[in-house]
């Protein structure tokens, strides 16, 4: 198994790419963290994992809150003792045309969609710069081309699009060769229109 004896963190894991995310580097040994704001739907995709022959555990964490994630990076390496993949998966999509879109609605959007990368980032790299990893950020096509009532949503897109680019710029203290930030844009999973991306 290629991930035998790995940890992969799963953000937004409760449904859709989120959970499909957890239950395939368990498939391949991974210990997998799973990492959802809704109770019922993390419990569910860690059960979903272990039904599969994988290993699971859930943790219940805002993403956007940087306690949260602090506490859930210290709890995943206390438990599974390392942190070997990141995929920041979590995120929110709000349908509304510029005009009718609220500014809370705005800030909470960016908060959970763009802020919980670079919070889950700044929190997990310590943990995986000594023996190297891997970073995994879902975005969607909405950053690259057009798409109606995507005024708070299409933001994130952009800007995890274009992290490829920008991660040698990022990473020079965080020893570049060791981690690994290979993207991944992503739309609906089979073929179902909510799925989050």
């Amino acid at each position: 198994m290629r991930l035998a004896n790995k940890v992969a963190i799963v953000t937004g894991a409760g449904s859709g790419i989120g959970r499909a995310s957890a239950i395939a580097p368990a498939r391949e040994g991974a210990q997998v963290a799973v990492v959802e704001i809704q109770d019922a739907a993390g419990q569910e995709t860690a059960e979903c994992v272990r039904a599969k022959g994988g290993k699971a555990m859930y943790i219940r964490a805002d993403v956007s809150q940087p306690e949260d994630v602090k506490a859930m990076a210290t709890r995943v390496v206390e438990r599974l003792h390392s942190i070997d993949n990141l995929h920041n998966n979590a995120g929110i999509a709000l349908r509304r045309p510029v005009a009718e879109q609220d500014e809370e609605g705005w800030n909470r959007c960016l908060e959970v969609n763009l802020k919980s990368v670079f919070l889950c980032c700044r929190f997990a790299i310590p943990f995986m710069q000594t023996k190297g990893g891997s970073i995994i950020n879902t975005s969607s096509v909405a950053g690259i081309v057009r798409a109606r009532n995507r005024a708070a949503t299409a933001p994130r897109r952009a800007a995890l699009s274009s992290s490829r680019r920008i991660w040698p710029w990022i990473t020079p203290l965080q020893n570049s060769r060791q981690l690994r930030l290979p993207g991944l844009c992503a739309n609906s999973l089979d073929g179902q229109p909510g799925a989050r991306s």
